[in-house]
């Protein structure tokens, strides 16, 4: 169908872990460490969603030493 965009959410990982902290610089007022993104990538659950080719949001969930659950970062951009 035209004017559809294409959602995908993939894993962060090594590849891809400098695009979550290019996101987080654009986006909050504050600088998180390289052990956080560490922790990121430790996590049970941690993706970036990629909208029409552009990612547009990050999420991560339960960080294993940061909290035993509950959602510890969400970042959103959306300009489409």
């Amino acid at each position: 169908m035209p004017g559809q965009l294409k959602v995908q959410f993939g894993a962060i990982n090594e590849r891809n872990i400098e695009t979550l902290r290019k996101l987080n610089q654009y986006i909050f007022p504050v600088h998180y460490s390289d052990n956080f993104y560490n922790q990121v990538l430790k996590a049970r659950s941690a993706y970036l969603c990629v909208v029409g080719g552009h990612v547009v949001a990050g999420f991560v969930t339960q960080c294993v030493s940061w909290l035993r659950s509950g959602v510890v970062l969400v970042v959103c951009l959306c300009q489409m």
